[in-house]
């Protein structure tokens, strides 16, 4: 295997007409991107990536600031296939995923701004960003999935990929999600119930993790809450309508012992899914943000107990 030092060939950090002569179809299948400190000038280094036509482009500290601005400026084109926590492998082919960004809404469309700037930026060339404003987020999934199985504007769209109005996700989570092809994989969120912060996902228990019980490998799951959740379309043309559904207590002996709600209906759907065949998996590394309000002296209390 031959190693060229692309560093050479950059003069201060500037790229000169002859320089981009002498890197044009280089002979190299793989870019590897990395330097200075801090990520700041690696432009250039994109610049000539991208000038190479080699078939791999490995980014490393792909997740910092600086870089995810490079990458989405020049590798649009090229699909994500592997990722670590530092480095992430890009293949120069055109991304074969047509994905639906839906954020069910609450009905006075307030959304957190981190929330919108996520979607508006993990929109690539011919996918779709949707919103469904309504009184419950349980009609908006069930409206957002009708029109992703049923209209005809996407008939070939592949998943649809749910996104809460107060979660952000990391900036790559959608391209990330995907290189699992996995029927379902959701990112994680912090929950915040009863005074104590916990993961918003079920392994073998129905109880939702605890925040040191998290692995750092992709875990298959039961169950999850419903942001931050890519799913494959014939995970859903194989369900019946509602796909979603709050199941209530029916009578009064029920909401004394449980509560008026028996389940939600993001655990509703979870069900559905496994008890369709299919299998749902949750990546740890796509850790969420969650926007919310909360009392600081219950959480005070709660930790001294």
């Amino acid at each position: 295997m031959d190693v060229y030092d692309f560093d050479s060939f950059l003069r201060n950090g500037i790229i000169t007409d002859g320089i981009k002569r002498n890197c044009k179809d280089f002979p190299a299948d793989m870019v590897f991107i990395d330097g200075p400190a801090g990520g700041e000038n690696r432009e250039p280094s994109y610049q000539l990536a991208i000038t190479t036509k080699a078939r791999y482009i490995v980014c490393h500290d792909s997740q910092r600031e600086y870089e995810r601005r490079w990458i989405k400026t020049y590798l649009n084109d090229y699909t994500l296939i592997a990722v670590s926590n530092s480095i992430s492998v890009y293949e120069n082919k055109p991304m074969a995923a047509k994905v639906l960004i839906a954020m069910p809404m609450p009905r006075d469309v307030k959304v957190d701004f981190e929330a919108m700037s996520f979607c508006a930026a993990s929109i690539r060339k011919g996918w779709h960003w949707l919103n469904c404003p309504s009184v419950e987020p349980t009609l908006g999934r069930n409206a957002l999935i009708v029109q992703f199985l049923y209209e005809e504007k996407f008939k070939d769209f592949t998943h649809i990929f749910f996104i809460d109005a107060d979660t952000v996700p990391p900036p790559d989570t959608i391209e990330r999600l995907l290189v699992h092809d996995k029927d379902m994989v959701a990112g994680v969120t912090p929950l915040w119930v009863n005074g104590v912060i916990n993961w918003n996902i079920q392994i073998d228990r129905k109880v939702n993790i605890l925040l040191e019980e998290l692995s750092e490998e992709l875990v298959k799951i039961k169950r999850v809450g419903g942001s931050t959740i890519l799913i494959k379309r014939e995970v859903l043309e194989k369900l019946e309508y509602p796909f979603y559904e709050v199941l209530l207590a029916k009578t009064i002996e029920e909401v004394q012992k449980t509560g008026p709600m028996l389940q939600g209906s993001d655990y509703y759907f979870c069900d559905k899914v496994i008890k369709a065949g299919f299998e749902i998996f949750a990546d740890p590394s796509v850790k969420c943000k969650h926007i919310k309000q909360i009392d600081l002296l219950e959480l005070i209390t709660k930790r001294k107990e």
